[in-house]
């Protein structure tokens, strides 16, 4: 059932799979509680939501999110959480994140960097399992990949709203 699951978007554009990814990441958020980097997290995912869109951001932004000289991103944020339940709401943030910079190098013509070797599509199948770990139904995944795969066009807004409630 999973592998179904997501096979199906492997015939979704990269930006439908990107606004997946993102939204997955946005459900996690409420999760997390350190307040400044939850809010470091949304201006991650809203960049990525804003290129699932077809907006101009550029994927050395993205991967900056990850990472970056100033010793702050999402990858480094999982080592300060005070538990478990943290740092599994964390990893569906970060693999989200590093998927969509992964799809905006490819769209760039730019092979991936080192922060992001092990990025592939398979990447969404982990990011799945993480989702799950993290708390969120196998459900409410199918429901949010369903409404991706209706999107033909859609606003960076429009990824947060992915995950509203039925």
């Amino acid at each position: 059932m999973e592998t179904d699951s997501m096979a199906m978007l492997v015939n979704a554009s990269a930006q439908q799979r990107v606004a997946f990814a993102v939204a997955i990441g946005y459900a996690a958020l409420p999760n997390i509680g350190d307040i400044e980097e939850v809010a470091f997290a949304r201006r991650a995912l809203d960049d990525a939501a804003r290129w699932a869109a077809g907006e101009s951001v550029e994927a050395e932004v993205l991967v900056d999110y990850l990472m970056n000289e100033r010793e702050e991103g999402v990858l480094l944020f999982e080592d300060r959480c005070p538990d478990e339940a943290c740092r599994r709401a964390w990893m569906p943030v970060q693999t989200a994140l590093a998927y969509a910079a992964w799809q905006a190098r490819r769209a760039q013509g730019e092979l991936p960097d080192s922060m992001l070797s092990e990025v592939s599509e398979e990447t969404l199948a982990l990011l799945r399992q993480q989702a799950i770990d993290a708390g969120q139904s196998q459900h409410d995944l199918d429901v949010l990949r369903r409404r991706v795969e209706t999107m033909t066009s859609f606003a960076a807004d429009d990824v947060a709203g992915l995950i509203a409630p039925n």
